[in-house]
């Protein structure tokens, strides 16, 4: 009959076959797998606790207000101001302005 180490069988059958200083050897072993399993348990645990923790940062990082300018609540309008700079140059200083001279002096 062929036992897996993880089976409870194995164990509770296989005791009786070992001597008294392997059998303390047995059950040094299973305490000392129960105590990883136990570790890996606190550390998944710790693990989850974590990605909570950031998914929940992060959550309330994007639900904030933000603002765009200097005062907060005031949103900023786009007035594409290189535009109009280009559309003032042309009007008043190019080679052939849109306004003349006299234009410009009122």
């Amino acid at each position: 009959m062929n036992f897996i180490i993880g089976d409870p069988s194995y164990y509770s059958s296989s005791a009786s076959s070992f001597s008294d200083g392997e059998n303390k050897d047995d059950i040094q072993l299973m305490y000392d797998l129960e105590a990883v399993k136990r570790q890996q348990e606190v550390v998944s645990r710790w693990v989850n606790n974590n990605n909570n923790y950031i998914s929940n940062f992060l959550n309330q990082q994007n639900q904030q207000m933000t603002h765009g300018g200097s005062i907060p609540g005031y949103t900023v309008v786009n007035c594409d101001r290189e535009v109009a700079d280009q559309n003032l140059f042309n009007n008043y200083c190019a080679e052939n302005p849109r306004f003349n001279e006299l234009m410009l002096r009122r």
